[in-house]
């Protein structure tokens, strides 16, 4: 039976030298402050396809090299016998694997522009598994135009 693509094939740890990006020109990436991994480790494992290219994480593997580090932890990932040439498949990869996992308010000022001829929430739906959220009666500044609407969100969100 035939993996689905992007189903994960192994979990492992490699050598941050072992993994390159998967094109000639890589995306622009923002290289993680490296301060932080030392501190709080990977908390997100690389991606990698079966051929030790980088689908996500070359700012984590960049940091690493640049830390010295021997190790890196990886997830491999099946490509269903395809290689992703295109950027916009990898960039497509790199949403999917970089969603927030953890519940996520979404609070706006209804009269700051934002919400105006589109969705908020359907827009953070796609970046987050759980997303929650209102539009305030206020502006762009909530907490100095609206705190008690803002106090009331947030005592709901995290039931208090």
């Amino acid at each position: 039976m035939d993996r689905a693509a992007g189903a994960p094939t192994s979990f492992q740890v490699g050598q941050p030298e072992r993994y390159r990006p998967r094109f000639s020109r890589p995306i622009k990436i923002g290289l993680p402050d490296a301060a932080s991994i030392p501190e709080f480790g990977f908390t997100n494992p690389v991606l990698v396809d079966g051929e030790n290219g980088i689908v996500a994480g070359h700012g984590r593997v960049l940091a690493a090299r640049k830390l010295g580090m021997t190790e890196v932890p990886c997830i491999e990932i099946a490509t269903a016998g395809r290689r992703l040439h295109s950027r916009a498949g990898v960039l497509e990869e790199r949403r999917l694997a970089q969603k927030v996992r953890v519940p996520m308010l979404v609070l706006w000022g209804m009269r700051s522009g934002q919400g105006s001829g589109y969705d908020v929430l359907k827009v953070w739906r796609d970046h987050a598994d759980d997303v929650r959220g209102l539009g305030i009666h206020s502006g762009h500044f909530i907490p100095e135009e609206q705190p008690d609407g803002m106090y009331a969100a947030l005592k709901e969100f995290f039931n208090v």
